[in-house]
């Protein structure tokens, strides 16, 4: 009888912790399916140093839920900290003057995205966190913008893995201000 109520026990903590439902954190595992060829995470685009900008500050903070595919389940929310303006001292990119007109974009630890790149056991897409820093290089009447993924992670209910760069939200992000500055970019 003892063991019978300890095997049933045992199912019943198994059933639970597979279906996630016992409140312990457990590590996230993920599959990794990587690209091809890795996407481009810079371009050029006609307009100055300001126009690209402005873009990328409207992008962010007006349509943050135009940028990625595909979305996670709570709308991305971001903090942009451009040179001269207060921001934490952990951002080291201001340190360097050739990034006097760049911004680093902070996902503020929340998923911004399902990647594709990574999935569950399931073959699922997971959330996906990542900061950038969007490297501004003026180019006589175009502008380079340059894509850099900082700390990319996935994250679970109760956990985080930092991952490899995918390319694909540094791409995404290029693919959306170009909408937004309405023209073709030149590559």
């Amino acid at each position: 009888m003892r063991v019978s109520r300890s095997l049933k026990n045992l199912k019943k903590g198994l059933f639970l912790t597979v279906l996630g439902l016992t409140g312990c954190s457990h590590p996230l595992a993920v599959n990794t399916h990587p690209l091809a060829q890795p996407l481009p995470t810079e371009m050029v685009y006609k307009g100055s140093v300001y126009e690209v900008q402005s873009a990328i500050n409207d992008l962010f903070k007006n349509h943050p839920q135009d940028i990625f595919q595909n979305p996670s389940s709570v709308p991305p929310t971001f903090t942009l900290y451009w040179k001269g303006r207060k921001h934490p001292d952990e951002i080291k990119i201001f340190k360097n003057p050739v990034n006097e007109n760049d911004v680093y974009v902070s996902c503020n630890g929340n998923a911004i995205c399902k990647t594709k790149v990574y999935t569950d056991w399931l073959g699922r897409p997971v959330d996906f966190a990542a900061d950038f820093q969007l490297h501004i290089i003026p180019q006589g009447e175009e502008t380079l913008l340059r894509v850099t993924a900082i700390d990319p992670q996935v994250v679970g209910k109760n956990s985080s893995m930092n991952v490899r760069l995918t390319t694909i939200e540094e791409n995404q992000i290029l693919k959306a201000i170009n909408t937004l500055l309405g023209g073709p970019a030149s590559k």
